[in-house]
């Protein structure tokens, strides 16, 4: 429920950014995704294989359109976790495991 108030009341052309450390839930992507239409949607994932997974069977489930709109209205970056040495416990907030580079599953 917070990341669907955030997201409402952030204004038009706005650019809101989200650490998820799982995006599992197809309930939230497509909120993510119906944000993007008029707000620039940011994503940092933790690298863990269940998010791809998760984000691989949400564009299964919806067919082209999905992976589509998902492409066209995310942005999506995996914070790079391994510089550290506990990567599995560092803050997703360090700007220096922010990637450059946006990546699509």
């Amino acid at each position: 429920r917070a990341l669907a108030w955030v997201l409402s009341q952030a204004p038009a052309g706005s650019t809101i950014r989200v650490y998820c450390y799982m995006l599992t839930d197809p309930y939230a992507i497509n909120l993510l995704i119906h944000h993007g239409t008029d707000k620039t949607v940011q994503i940092v994932l933790h690298p863990d294989n269940k998010n791809k997974s998760r984000l691989e069977e949400f564009v299964q489930n919806h067919g082209r359109i999905a992976r589509r709109t998902f492409h066209d209205r995310l942005q999506v970056r995996v914070a790079n976790t391994g510089l550290h040495r506990d990567h599995n416990y560092c803050s997703m907030h360090d700007n220096s495991i922010m990637t450059t580079n946006h990546c699509t599953f």
